[in-house]
């Protein structure tokens, strides 16, 4: 980000820079109605937050039944919840990946 200068990045409602932000979506051209579910805030700033990057470390030990080790012993509800809506957004990236572009919403 630092090739980007100040006010794209505010543009973009970059999660470093401080509010308010420009009126509008997170990587949203004028003019274009942002599909539901759209990101408030920039992607770039939200993968990087340590919640999600441990959520999705989490999951890679979820996937092969290792959670319990990875998190030292039994695991509250809590996290398997943030794992499962990870996984759910994961698996949601993936089907309109394989998507035709002509076909995406």
């Amino acid at each position: 980000m630092q090739a980007i200068d100040r006010q794209t990045r505010r543009s973009m409602r970059c999660g470093y820079e401080a509010p308010p932000y420009p009126p509008g979506l997170a990587w949203c051209h004028p003019g274009v109605k942002a599909p539901p579910g759209f990101p408030s805030t920039c992607v770039g700033y939200t993968i990087r937050l340590p919640q999600v990057m441990e959520i999705a470390r989490a999951r890679r030990h979820w996937e092969h039944g290792q959670l319990e080790t990875f998190a030292g012993g039994p695991v509250d509800e809590a996290p398997l919840l943030l794992i499962e809506v990870f996984d759910a957004a994961v698996h949601e990236l993936e089907t309109w990946l394989m998507t035709p572009p002509e076909k995406r919403t």
